[in-house]
């Protein structure tokens, strides 16, 4: 197994793990989505004009990290309902 491959694979038991975890009252809004290649540098770039259009600190940190990187695991949520706790 290459290197590309392993770290696919670890992105992918990374979103079985993310969906599986448990959820308050049994839930799941939670999204995920692996980025790959071309498609990191270009979320890289994005984080990196978000930063500095909007002043948010870190972006550039983190967009450069990102640009650096072969694989990438988005989590989210979706449609998510407050449970009034």
């Amino acid at each position: 197994m290459d290197a590309s491959n392993g770290l696919r694979l670890v992105a992918e038991l990374m979103c079985i793990a993310a969906r599986t975890a448990p959820k308050s009252a049994g839930q799941d809004f939670v999204v995920t989505r692996i980025v790959e290649g071309e498609d990191c540098q270009k979320l890289g770039e994005a984080m990196l004009r978000f930063g500095q259009r909007t002043g948010k600190h870190n972006f550039d940190r983190d967009g450069i990290n990102v640009k650096d990187s072969a694989v990438v695991v988005l989590i989210g949520l979706k449609n998510a309902k407050a449970l009034g706790l």
